[in-house]
């Protein structure tokens, strides 16, 4: 069974609000996003 870490996951999304990494096992895509609390507060 495959199976990945979120450091294993490569950084394709890096936003003010978000960041998310994603990796496709199988027919199936992880994602691992993390949204930071200063990220879009005003």
């Amino acid at each position: 069974m495959p199976r990945t870490r979120k450091d294993e996951a490569p950084l394709l999304v890096d936003a003010p609000v978000v960041q998310g990494r994603y990796v496709e096992l199988d027919d199936w895509t992880v994602s691992f996003e993390t949204f930071p609390a200063e990220g879009g507060a005003r």
